[in-house]
C-alpha cells in the first residue's frame, strides 16, 4: 500500500462509512488520512455509495476532517479516487 501514499484514496469499510482522503501513512493498525471526507452513507439514503463517490470524483473531496485514522480491521477495500468510473 506504500505506493498509494500521497494520493487521494477511497476507503470502504464494514460500517456504513466511506472515507475519501489523502493517504499520509499506514501503521500496523490503521490507515492515516489527511484532508478527509468521512461520510456516513445513512446521511444520504437516496444516494448510493457509487453515486456518492462519482460526485466526489467530479466535484472534489469535501473535507470535513483534517485527519482520520481508519482501523485496518474495518477496511473492506481501498482504491484511488481517480479509479472511480464516471459513466
Amino acid at each position: 500500500m506504500d505506493e498509494l501514499i500521497g494520493r487521494t484514496i477511497v476507503v470502504d469499510t464494514r460500517a456504513p462509512y466511506v472515507y475519501v482522503g489523502l493517504l499520509e501513512r499506514t501503521t500496523a493498525d490503521a490507515l492515516v488520512l489527511g484532508d478527509v471526507d468521512a461520510h456516513d452513507l445513512r446521511d444520504t439514503p437516496t444516494v448510493t455509495r457509487e453515486q456518492y463517490l462519482v460526485r466526489c470524483r467530479e466535484l472534489g473531496v469535501l473535507v470535513n476532517r483534517t485527519r482520520a485514522w481508519v482501523a485496518r480491521d474495518e477496511v473492506v477495500a481501498v482504491s484511488l479516487l481517480e479509479d472511480i468510473v464516471i459513466r
